[in-house]
């Protein structure tokens, strides 16, 4: 019998901008990079590759837990660089769907002291995931993301004992058909709901600059602010929502304000 650490694993850290394809492993320019805490955070800077009109770019170095919603890096993630000079912005057509692909290794601690490392190319971590934009303004190099923020995504439960996104490859979000035209930050988190005590659920966050195209007139909301838009608290975030035991995932309801469709 193994347990998984809680590093780095299975955490969203790749995006696309046509989920008809498969993600190939580059460095991502369009991220704001999560790295490991002995390093400065920096910024993947590389050519993206089209193949047939499908943007294929992949995983930041690490993306680490998060457990304090109170926190700043709430926000982009733990060790994310706050602005972005020099990372390039995705554009997407409104309606089209995004995808955030995992990608590195997990390390195995089994019961009898021993260890091992896999790699991984899905979601290892059990629990819901969701999408947030927050619009940039013209300068969004210069944009920290401290501005407001609407939530276009929920991904929760596929049954009462299983979660949506468990073992699959990407965590996908569409851009809602009428999201006004403009730069925004697009952020996905996922949540790793691994027993009920206070304050450990983990967070794996990570935010993508992207360029929204079209004609959309609608009126996004209701905003938030990252930190500030969860509590320790709520149910959603300290509850009884053990993966390993409940048997009540259906009744979950995910933190933050609903769900903006457009």
């Amino acid at each position: 019998m193994s347990s998984p650490s809680s590093p780095t694993t299975g955490a969203p850290s790749a995006i696309i901008g046509n989920t008809s394809g498969s993600p190939s492993h580059p460095p991502s320019p369009f991220q704001r990079q999560s790295t490991p805490l002995t390093q400065q955070p920096t910024r993947n800077v590389t050519t993206v590759i089209d193949d047939t009109g499908t943007y294929e770019i992949a995983e930041t170095t690490q993306v680490q837990a998060q457990y304090d919603v109170y926190s700043e890096n709430i926000r982009c993630g733990r060790g994310a660089t706050v602005s972005g000079p020099g990372v390039q912005t995705l554009p997407v057509e409104a309606g089209d769907e995004v995808a955030f692909y995992a990608s590195g290794s997990i390390h195995i601690v089994n019961l009898d002291g021993t260890s091992q490392s896999l790699d991984d190319t899905v979601i290892y971590h059990h629990g819901p995931a969701q999408a947030y934009l927050s619009p940039a303004g013209s300068n969004i190099e210069a944009y920290t993301g401290d501005g407001d923020w609407f939530k276009i995504t929920h991904i929760g439960a596929q049954n009462d004992t299983r979660w949506v996104i468990d073992q699959a490859p990407s965590i996908n979000v569409t851009i809602p058909k009428t999201t006004p035209p403009g730069k925004y930050l697009l952020r996905v988190e996922h949540m790793y709901l691994s027993n009920a005590r206070f304050n450990s659920t983990q967070f794996f966050v990570n935010c993508a600059q992207i360029d929204v195209k079209g004609t959309g007139r609608g009126k996004p909301g209701p905003m938030v602010k990252f930190p500030g838009a969860y509590d320790l608290f709520e149910p959603a975030v300290w509850g009884s929502w053990n993966t390993y035991y409940s048997k009540n995932l259906t009744q979950y309801v995910g933190a933050g304000p609903p769900v903006w469709s457009g």
